[in-house]
């Protein structure tokens, strides 16, 4: 992991700003109502078998975002692990470099933890 970039300090605070945000307009009794973001931001949820092509993915397809949840590798949103994903991807949709990137066609943000 020696390769791995650092994240600055400035930038692990605007980003830990933005989520403190999001999650104080979507939470209730300390807890991130993931489902509302979803709605909120209108963002289509797919959690469905997907095998072993991937964990999750956020992708921008004709005009709309997309969260795919693969249930296969244990993501459905009554786990920790399901919750964290659909959490990690809203992330991505919020990071404006990453959303900006998917609308201009650079990439998907599908990841693929421990698996080959």
């Amino acid at each position: 992991m020696e390769d791995q970039k650092k994240i600055a300090d400035h930038r692990k605070k605007e980003l830990s700003r933005i989520a403190d945000f999001v999650s104080a307009q979507f939470s209730v009794k300390n807890v991130t109502e993931l489902d509302l973001i979803v709605e909120f931001e209108q963002i289509n949820l797919y959690i469905d078998h997907y095998e072993n092509f991937f964990d999750r993915m956020l992708v921008f397809d004709e005009g709309e975002f997309h969260i795919y949840l693969n249930i296969d590798r244990r993501n459905s949103l009554d786990t920790t692990g399901g919750r964290f994903s659909l959490a990690h991807e809203i992330a991505h949709y919020y990071i404006n470099e990453h959303r900006i990137g998917l609308q201009n066609g650079i990439g998907t943000t599908w990841f693929n933890y421990g698996h080959q």
